[in-house]
Parts: structure tokens; C-alpha cells; sequence
């Protein structure tokens, strides 16, 4: 890695964790307020464009989607092998409204967890992966409908 990507590499995660904790603290005292499909679009949609916008400015990641129209228009469920962050950012800002499977334990993370829970997310116990399946198929059945 050169020092001008190290730079940019250490300028990015600054602003991303800077850009995290004040968007999570603002959610903590503006959303309880907001509707819920309002709420999402706060905490989840703006800030993760931002995030993206940080990569694409600091480490020059572009994005090029490719089959869009094949996207369905209703409800659906998206399947993503999670490598990064990166596909989270992606997926939370362009798939409105979007409910998220994560580990129970992340809700309990201040502030970044108290802003998700605040947007239902199937949250589940990785301990216990049977009953974690049951968990996801039950919400995302109720969530489809």
C-alpha cells in the first residue's frame, strides 16, 4: 500500500466512524419520532449513501449495477454472502424499506445498535441456528406479506 492510499484509507475510516457515532446519536433523539418508513430513511438510507459517497471519494470503489430491471418491484428477499461491509452500505441505500438479519448481540453495540433496533431487524442468536432459521422464516414471511 502506498502512503497516499494509506492516507486516504485512514482519512476514510475517520470519517466514516466520525460520520457513524453522530448519525447514531441523532437517530437516538430524532427517529423514536418519526414514522417508520421515515425512520428507516434517516438512520439507514442517508447515512449509508454518505458512507458510500466516502468510498467512492477516499478509495476510489465505483459501483456499476448491472441488471437493475431484473430487480423485482414488490416485496422480496435478497440474499447476500456477506464479505464486507461494503454490500451492507449497498444494500441498505438502494432496497427500501430493507429489514436486516443480524446477530442479536449488534443491538446491544451503543448507539450504532439502539439506532438499528429502532429499525426492526431480525435479529437472531447464532447459538442456536435451528431456532435462528425458524426466527428468519416466521419475520421474513410476516415482512413479505
Amino acid at each position: 500500500m502506498s502512503i497516499l492510499q494509506a492516507i486516504r484509507t485512514f482519512f476514510f475510516y475517520l470519517l466514516l466512524g466520525t460520520s457513524a457515532l453522530l448519525w447514531c446519536s441523532l437517530s437516538f433523539f430524532v427517529a423514536p419520532f418519526l414514522p417508520f418508513r421515515a425512520r428507516y430513511r434517516f438512520i439507514n438510507v442517508y447515512w449509508c449513501r454518505c458512507a458510500l459517497w466516502l468510498t467512492r471519494v477516499f478509495l476510489n470503489i465505483q459501483v456499476e449495477v448491472k441488471g437493475a430491471e431484473n430487480i423485482p418491484q414488490q416485496p422480496c428477499v435478497i440474499l447476500a454472502n456477506h464479505q464486507s461491509t461494503w454490500e451492507t452500505f449497498f444494500l441498505s441505500a438502494y432496497f427500501q424499506p430493507l429489514s436486516q438479519v443480524l446477530k442479536r448481540e449488534l443491538l446491544y453495540v451503543p448507539f450504532f445498535g439502539w439506532a438499528m433496533a429502532m429499525l426492526r431487524p431480525i435479529a437472531i442468536d447464532r447459538d442456536n441456528p435451528k431456532a435462528a432459521l425458524k426466527h428468519i422464516a416466521k419475520k421474513g414471511d410476516e415482512l413479505l406479506k
